[in-house]
């Protein structure tokens, strides 16, 4: 629609112009930088941290992993091991390590992720 026919119907038909343009109307969907990072930031270390099991299991064979020799390695695995829930991938892995190098207690006084590590 050129401006001489959109200023003449907002000025003389405003209604008809606002209910015709609802059809036309789309919904802008913003993009979420800050999920997508923290998605690709997620895949990162998780997959750093298949490395770094892969290179500890290769060096000490049969050898237990512990949690803080993986926070040593990978000094940012603290701050994603305080919020799991927003670390998927990440959370899958540490579990899979620990259920594989031995079995997670169950008694919170004993539970690696309620120690004082960090």
């Amino acid at each position: 629609m050129d401006s001489a026919t959109f200023a003449w119907l907002y000025r003389n038909d405003r209604q008809w112009l606002c209910d015709s343009n609802l059809k036309y109307a789309t919904a802008v969907q913003p993009n979420n930088y800050a999920q997508s990072r923290m998605h690709r930031k997620d895949a990162d270390l998780a997959q750093a941290l298949r490395m770094l099991v892969l290179d500890l299991h290769r060096t000490r064979y049969g050898a237990r992993i512990d949690i803080s020799e993986l926070t040593d390695a990978l000094p940012e695995l603290r701050t994603c091991i305080r919020q799991l829930v927003h670390w998927p991938q990440t959370a899958r892995v540490i579990s899979e390590v620990l259920t594989q190098s031995a079995p997670i207690p169950t008694d919170r006084s004993t539970n690696v992720f309620a120690t004082d590590y960090f």
